[in-house]
């Protein structure tokens, strides 16, 4: 109960302060700037691609490996390997699993040193993607894997320009909630401890918020005014959703179920604004 008082406080403040808005505070931005800044947010992504890939954190991350390596002499220039590496959100090393080693055990064991000597590594700009695993891979592998990246980028970037700048925002807040939810959904499932796990939710849920307040502005310029108080309830629902995930005194069922719940009410929100535009 006291979960569906703090949401309906939610929606009542945000409908308020968005309904008291100074005209000059969105005359500072037209529908058109507006618009460009929610698709370029969505191009900015660092999953666009859909496989959690950070460029510059990954090449940052393979330099300190690679400075690190004390490869085998006798070991073959041509070796292809590719490896999931697992971090925490400051950076430091949860997990190495080989995908394709080397077929070398001696070149195989440099390279799992390597990235154990290199760390703590920078922080990664997505928490969720770093605990879900990044591929490294050796360079010539690397490389033809960035290209087929840079690909499918650009096809997915057309289809959010065409889709256009409202439907770019619903994929801003679906991604805002479910990345929070993956990293306590993964605080339920890891080892950490509960004061490093329940850090990690709060920082994330803390951090989203003031994101999700600059785009909700954004949105509410080019939306049309048949969808706007549509608009203005899946923020406040996603803000609400985004602090109940730091309710730390659920049984891992109740969270489950909780997140699951609120997942499916952001989806049902963005689908009605989706069909309504």
């Amino acid at each position: 109960m006291k979960y569906i008082f703090k949401l309906i406080i939610v929606i009542f403040m945000t409908a308020e302060a968005l309904a008291t808005e100074k005209p000059a505070a969105e005359g500072q931005m037209d529908a058109g700037v507006a618009s460009q800044e929610l698709i370029d947010r969505v191009v900015a992504l660092p999953d666009i691609d859909g496989e959690m890939q950070m460029p510059a954190w990954h090449a940052d991350v393979l330099k300190k490996v690679l400075a690190a390596w004390k490869r085998p002499s006798q070991s073959p220039n041509s070796a292809t390997w590719l490896m999931r590496v697992k971090t925490d959100s400051r950076g430091r090393l949860l997990n190495l699993s080989w995908i394709t080693p080397t077929g070398d055990r001696a070149l195989d064991r440099s390279i799992v040193n390597a990235f154990k000597d290199a760390e703590p590594y920078p922080v990664p700009p997505n928490a969720k993607a770093a605990l879900d695993g990044i591929e490294f891979a050796d360079e010539a592998s690397a490389l033809r894997m960035a290209d087929e990246r840079k690909a499918r980028n650009v096809k997915i970037i057309e289809k959010i320009k065409k889709a256009g700048p409202l439907h770019a925002y619903l994929a801003l807040v679906a991604h805002r909630y479910r990345n929070c939810e993956e990293i306590a959904n993964n605080f339920l499932d890891s080892a950490l401890t509960s004061g490093a796990g329940m850090l990690l939710v709060e920082e994330c849920t803390e951090s989203a918020e003031p994101v999700l307040a600059t785009e909700i502005r954004l949105a509410l310029l080019v939306a049309p005014a048949k969808v706007s108080d549509q608009v203005k309830d899946l923020h406040a629902y996603a803000i609400a959703s985004l602090r109940a995930l730091n309710n730390f005194n659920q049984s891992i069922i109740e969270a489950r179920q909780a997140r699951a719940s609120r997942s499916a009410g952001i989806d049902e929100r963005t689908a009605r604004i989706a069909l309504d535009l």
